[in-house]
């Protein structure tokens, strides 16, 4: 399990922005894929103590939930969308997860994972500067092996390096969190899925997307990450 970061979840309208591992509903041979943000959203709306999990009901009422994903886009959707997101849902909370098409498209759209994600979060900040922002890094579930089972995972690498480097450069500038969600499922892939086959218990069948046991694991994974 990855080292426990922490940011506030006393927030009052959370954004989930992405591409389609957000944005789920991608339909294939072996059904349609759901997005992390459904199972989280409920985990994070329950009150638990301030030692165990997340508490996002210190001022007595739900938080409000928003998804907003993208199949196939890549980080430069958060440098231009980030306006509107902003005007549309007044977030106090975003999590951010763009990176696997990045990885995807490699030369230099590696790099810009990183130079977007601090455009779009720099121009989030001059319009709602006390906006908690949560990157997670890019999680290519088929291409998550360590000694490179995958075609991307140096890509990956690269972007995810590019990402908290720039999670790095803008935390001196507001309150910004990076969650690498790789260690995790490099202990939980075995558990599910020891052949590495796509369609098997937590991914579809192209080997990238999330059912609803995946969405489910990955919204535990990252619900470790409490303030």
């Amino acid at each position: 399990m990855p080292a426990r970061g922490t940011f506030s979840l006393s927030s009052d309208r959370v954004v989930f922005a992405g591409d389609s591992l957000i944005a789920g509903g991608i339909v294939g041979a072996g059904g349609t894929s759901v997005s992390w943000a459904v199972p989280m959203a409920p985990l994070m709306n329950q009150a638990m103590t301030s030692t165990v999990g997340c508490r996002v009901v210190d001022r007595g009422h739900p938080v409000a939930f928003s998804v907003n994903g993208a199949s196939g886009t890549l980080m430069s959707q958060w440098a231009s969308n980030y306006g509107s997101m902003a005007v549309i849902y007044s977030p106090t909370l975003c999590f951010v997860a763009w990176g696997r098409n990045n990885a995807s498209a490699g030369g230099s759209a590696i790099a810009a994972a990183g130079t977007d994600l601090i455009t779009g979060t720099m121009g989030l900040w001059a319009t709602i500067p006390t906006c908690r922002v949560v990157v997670v890094g890019a999680m290519n579930n088929g291409e998550l092996w360590p000694q490179g089972a995958g075609s991307l995972d140096a890509n990956i690498d690269a972007v995810n390096v590019a990402i908290q480097s720039a999670c790095n450069t803008l935390s001196a500038s507001g309150t910004i969190t990076y969650i690498d969600p790789r260690p995790w499922w490099f202990a939980t892939i075995p558990l599910y899925n020891p052949s590495n086959l796509p369609g098997t218990d937590f991914l579809t069948v192209d080997g990238l997307h999330l059912n609803a046991l995946g969405a489910s694991l990955a919204a535990a994974n990252l619900m470790t990450f409490r303030a």
